[in-house]
């Protein structure tokens, strides 16, 4: 097994840096691995990355998969409501 949690921390300081192309791939990485298979969590963070890239269409796909594993998730709800208004 292997541990996502350096991928993710690895993510946020390359988000924290302005680096949304680098936070991509390591949180990517970070949900190919079996361990974080249905992290509503990730799947919520990689929403927000691809919709402050202007990726709203996947974005709302990855709230959509959020929000099934975690419907009470505020924030995936009020991110999903601000990437639907922007992608219109």
């Amino acid at each position: 097994p292997y541990d996502p949690t350096p991928l993710i921390a690895l993510s946020i300081l390359h988000s924290v840096a302005g680096d949304t192309d680098a936070a991509i791939s390591s949180l990517s990485s970070a949900m190919d691995l079996p361990e974080t298979a249905g992290d509503y969590m990730l799947a919520s963070r990689m929403g927000a990355l691809l919709a402050n890239q202007g990726r709203y269409l996947p974005a709302l796909r990855l709230y959509d998969q959020a929000l099934t594993a975690r419907p009470a998730l505020v924030r995936a709800h009020y991110n999903r409501a601000v990437a639907l208004l922007n992608a219109h």
